[in-house]
């Protein structure tokens, strides 16, 4: 990712951001919670499951953080690209907790 636009997302999003060989992720730490925002994995590499290490990555600082829970959400404006998010998000084990027609709200303990 470049810099600058590492900076702006740090500064605009006040997030931290997890970079790898193979992708990112974005996410914030407030208390007890740990919010996941964006998680983006080149396409030739998403059968492997990486999204799950970039996920173990922030759960580990988390917990170190006193985080509890984890939360995501998904955006439903793309109906294939959420079938893929939904998937990876339910099979890393978060659970479904609300949905309005805008975005669909998961959470997992940690």
């Amino acid at each position: 990712m470049n810099n600058h636009y590492k900076e702006y997302i740090q500064e605009t999003q006040r997030c931290k951001i997890l970079e790898t060989n193979y992708g990112f992720a974005t996410y914030k730490i407030e208390g007890s919670l740990c919010y996941i925002i964006d998680v983006y994995v080149h396409p030739e590499e998403r059968s492997q499951k990486l999204s799950h290490e970039l996920a173990d990555t922030i759960v580990q600082e988390a917990r170190e953080m006193g985080c509890s829970q984890l939360l995501t959400t998904v955006n439903m404006s793309n109906s294939q690209e959420n079938r893929e998010n939904i998937y990876a998000i339910l099979n890393y084990g978060f659970n479904l907790i609300r949905s309005n027609e805008h975005a669909l709200y998961f959470m997992k303990r940690i």
